[in-house]
C-alpha cells in the first residue's frame, strides 16, 4: 500500500508539473498582449499630450498670446501713465505735441533710430510698435483729445 501512495504521488507530481509548464506557456502569451496593450495605451495618451500643447488652442500657443498681451498692455500703461504726468503738472491739460513726444518713447523705431512718425494700417489707423516687436494702436494709449 505504501507502493502505490508513493507511485500515485510521482503521478501526480508529473502531472502538477504538466499543469505548471502549461500555466507558463499560458502566461508568457497574456504577458506579451499586457505588454502590446500598454504600449498602446501610453502612444494614444502620448498623442493627447502632444495635442494639448501645441496646435491652435495648445498651451503653448495660449501662453505666447498671454506674454504679448501682457507686454501691449505694460507699454500701453507706461506710456499712459507718462501722459497722464504732463497733464498732472499743466492743470490737466496735454498738448498733441507732448503727447506725439511721450508715444513715440515707446515707438521701436523712435528708440533706435531717434526719428519718429506714426506707421498706419490698411485700416488708417496710427500705430507704433514697442521694443519688443509688437504693434499697438495709438488710439489705445491715447485718444487724441486735446485741449
Amino acid at each position: 500500500m505504501y507502493f502505490i501512495a508513493k507511485a500515485d504521488k510521482i503521478n501526480y507530481n508529473k502531472r502538477k508539473q504538466k499543469g505548471d509548464e502549461r500555466k507558463m506557456k499560458n502566461s508568457k502569451g497574456i504577458t506579451l498582449i499586457a505588454l502590446v496593450i500598454t504600449i498602446i495605451v501610453l502612444l494614444v495618451l502620448a498623442a493627447i499630450s502632444i495635442a494639448t500643447l501645441t496646435g491652435e488652442n495648445g498651451v503653448l500657443t495660449k501662453a505666447d498670446t498671454a506674454k504679448k498681451e501682457t507686454e501691449i498692455a505694460k507699454t500701453i500703461e507706461e506710456a499712459r501713465a507718462d501722459i497722464l504726468g504732463v497733464q498732472a503738472t499743466n492743470e490737466g491739460k496735454i498738448t498733441k505735441n507732448e503727447a506725439n513726444s511721450i508715444i513715440a518713447k515707446y515707438d521701436k523705431d523712435y528708440i533706435e533710430n531717434k526719428e519718429f512718425i506714426f506707421k498706419t494700417d490698411e485700416n488708417g489707423e496710427k500705430y507704433i510698435t514697442n521694443n519688443k516687436g509688437y504693434d499697438i494702436l495709438v488710439k489705445r494709449i491715447w485718444d487724441d483729445r486735446f485741449d
